[in-house]
């Protein structure tokens, strides 16, 4: 990933470790979460592009590389818990890579935070070359690394920014639990994660119906393009798993733009956007082409629905089960005409106690799930909802469609010839996991 007079296209390139040659200026993020990885904004030289479209800055996340860890270096249920988010984190990098990149690369959803490239089993050296470009010294760069990799590997809240965290570290204090094996400091390397930037105006999903949406139709048009994705991710068959309304951003538009979308066997509908959508966070992420999540093997993740199964309908159920909490008709898109549905769809829904998928204390099932309205029912019900005006679909600013045909039988998009599936990667993962200590059943299933 050199630079000079050349330019420099992220998507024809592998080299993710070697960002710190296209960086100019860095901008740490605090965090008061206890996510094992820490973010950076990089602010980027001239003559940088993705697919031929100048890209000014890159989203950088970066945590522990789990080959950085040996059996002997787990020995406690919280180290093997930390061991669970980070392969959880890297297969977020291969659900990103290998299942959202061809959705916006070939112009079938552009409905997701888009991936610009990444690194994996990336050196100190790597980080400590980044942040050389905020004028820090060698011997400053390192401390930085050295203390924000104590603050991920020992779920630590409160992470300042990376520019910051020399001042008045956690690490000095004896308050605070430390479970990260302090012996594999010298041999840590990284996974990088490189997306897009999001604009200051950027809102969440939660953000405009606190502040903004007072108008059903309004909702339904932003509601259609969210289920559009979500259908196009049913194709590839995959599952978000955690996808809720601060997962999801919308981004004002300048101007109001009209796009028309084509799903099989439906008439084509024009959708007048105010807003883009940005899709993201996979980490709780299954893919049934990618493999097992090994974060979803935990007793907790699995309660909420995180499951290493493909259903279809998931993804659509805990949004409408949510909207159904504001307006019980959402639950139609759900139940359709049946009222025994209805009821116990509604009965879910209004469970105090309810995480999204549990009845009971128990997981409502893969089975349950299946026998809801499918993806592309639901999305019929919420265009005949919209009632298209047919006359104006060649009248469209952009246009997308989707058809099953295009997917191949492991949900692959048959248009993507890039062969960078992490199926081998995650079951020798999976493997390594197992043999870290027997104890490890105590967490599992």
């Amino acid at each position: 990933m050199g630079v000079g007079s050349s330019s420099v296209d992220l998507n024809e390139t592998n080299e993710g470790c070697l960002v710190a040659n296209i960086v100019k200026n860095v901008k740490g993020l605090s965090s008061n979460s206890t996510s094992p990885s820490d973010t950076w904004i990089l602010e980027l030289k001239d003559n940088v592009y993705y697919n031929k479209q100048p890209v000014t800055g890159i989203f950088l996340k970066y945590f522990i590389d789990p080959y950085s860890f040996e059996n002997e270096d787990i020995n406690t249920e919280e180290q093997r818990v930390l061991i669970q988010n980070i392969y959880a984190l890297r297969y977020e990098v291969s659900i990103y890579r290998d299942v959202i990149r061809p959705l916006i690369d070939y112009n079938i959803c552009p409905n997701f935070v888009k991936y610009y490239g990444s690194g994996y089993s990336c050196s100190r050296t790597a980080l400590v070359n980044i942040l050389k470009e905020t004028g820090a010294t060698p011997i400053q760069s390192e401390m930085a690394v050295v203390n924000a990799t104590r603050y991920m590997g020992n779920a630590w809240s409160g992470r300042p920014s990376i520019d910051r965290i020399g001042e008045g570290d956690h690490y000095q204090s004896n308050d605070f639990p430390v479970f990260f094996p302090e012996n594999v400091l010298p041999k840590v390397k990284y996974t990088f994660l490189m997306n897009e930037v999001m604009p200051s105006e950027a809102l969440t999903l939660q953000d405009a119906f606190d502040k903004y949406f007072v108008d059903d139709t309004n909702i339904l048009f932003i509601l259609y393009e969210i289920f559009y994705s979500c259908y196009c991710m049913s194709l590839t068959k995959t599952n978000h798993n955690d996808l809720h309304f601060n997962n999801i951003y919308l981004i004002p538009r300048n101007k109001r733009k009209n796009i028309k979308y084509q799903v099989e066997g439906l008439e084509p509908i024009v959708i007048p956007s105010d807003y883009e959508i940005k899709i993201f966070d996979f980490d709780r992420g299954y893919s049934e082409r990618i493999g097992i999540n090994i974060g979803n093997l935990n007793k907790v993740r699995m309660n909420f629905g995180n499951n290493n199964s493909f259903v279809p309908v998931k993804d659509f159920y805990k949004l409408i089960i949510t909207l159904s909490r504001i307006k019980q008709d959402y639950i139609e898109l759900l139940s359709g005409n049946n009222q025994y549905m209805r009821g116990v769809v509604l009965k879910y829904s209004q469970d105090p106690y309810s995480n999204f998928y549990m009845y009971n204390n128990q997981y409502i099932g893969d089975d349950f799930l299946n026998s809801l309205q499918q993806p592309i029912q639901i999305i019929d019900m919420i265009q005949k909802a919209l009632k298209p005006d047919s006359s104006n679909v060649n009248m469209s600013d952009l246009s997308y469609s989707v058809n099953s045909s295009m997917f191949d039988d492991s949900g692959k998009l048959k248009l993507d010839k890039r062969e960078t599936d992490l199926s081998e990667e995650i079951i020798r993962l999976k493997q390594e996991l197992y043999k870290c200590n027997n104890s490890l059943k105590n967490i599992l299933y």
